[in-house]
């Protein structure tokens, strides 16, 4: 199941209404055209959300091998991307 929520890409509100929708486990987020962020189950089992408040950044996942973002759902890997990196302008 897939939920669409626009403005911020994570926070208690937005981690609350996933995890209601979606249940416990790791997250997979990816940014669609229009801004809003698109929220499903990762098929990756590592879940980045753990490594919050880390001073990591940016890493390798170490299960899946995708750089990841410590601290928000895991990003699909890089094949799946439509066009170019999922960036807000």
């Amino acid at each position: 199941m897939l939920r669409i929520f626009s403005g911020e890409i994570w926070g208690d509100r937005i981690e609350k209404m996933v995890r209601r929708e979606l249940g416990d486990g790791p997250l997979r987020v990816e940014q669609l055209p229009n801004g809003d962020y698109a929220y499903s189950r990762a098929r990756c089992k590592y879940d980045p959300v753990k490594l919050l408040g880390q001073p990591i950044g940016q890493f390798h996942c170490p299960e899946c091998g995708e750089m990841q973002i410590a601290g928000i759902p895991h990003l699909p890997p890089e094949d799946e991307w439509d066009d170019e990196v999922p960036y807000n302008d």
